[in-house]
């Protein structure tokens, strides 16, 4: 009996460690989804100076590519991901768990980086409007819907791999 005491204890610990994770996990990913965003408000301001910035977004791509800017954007993306990878090992006590927290801030720091960028700019206008999504190693260019479908579907991944973790089992 002391012993099947000792085991929902413990499970519940697990429990209470595993949401305090998330929450915490979250609140650093809306905060960073929110910093990033004014990031490419600032960038946009300065980029409204380059005469191509109101032509279509595959001819705005191809030009960045030829920007000073666009190194430092590259390694500014890059850092992004890789703050959140320290975030997730640092979170997380196992492979799967740091795993789980990746795809968890991940997902949440690009959902609240459009919805940033649509309160501050009313940008995007539309979840199908065309946008750089990612630099890294060229430009990937495709409609806002597709990173937000993604970040839902890494959301929904995370909190399978913790459930599994904490309320079932160790994966």
């Amino acid at each position: 009996m002391a012993r099947d005491s000792n085991y929902r204890q413990r499970v519940l610990m697990n429990k209470k460690e595993t949401i305090y994770k998330v929450l915490l996990i979250v609140c650093f990913a809306v905060a960073m989804g929110f910093f990033e965003a004014t990031v490419v408000v600032y960038l946009r301001a300065i980029m409204q100076k380059l005469p191509y910035i109101t032509e279509p977004i595959q001819q705005v791509a191809e030009k960045l590519t030829k920007e000073p800017l666009y190194i430092v954007e590259q390694f500014r993306e890059a850092a992004t991901i890789i703050m959140l990878i320290a975030f997730a090992v640092l979170t997380g006590k196992n492979l799967w768990e740091r795993f789980a927290n990746f795809l968890l801030a991940f997902g949440v720091w690009d959902i609240v980086y459009y919805i940033s960028l649509y309160i501050i700019l009313r940008w995007p206008p539309s979840l199908f409007t065309e946008d750089v999504l990612f630099l890294i190693p060229v430009p990937w260019k495709g409609p806002v819907i597709a990173p937000v479908l993604v970040s839902i579907l890494m959301i929904i991944s995370a909190f399978v791999i913790l459930k599994r973790k904490v309320w079932e089992k160790e994966v």
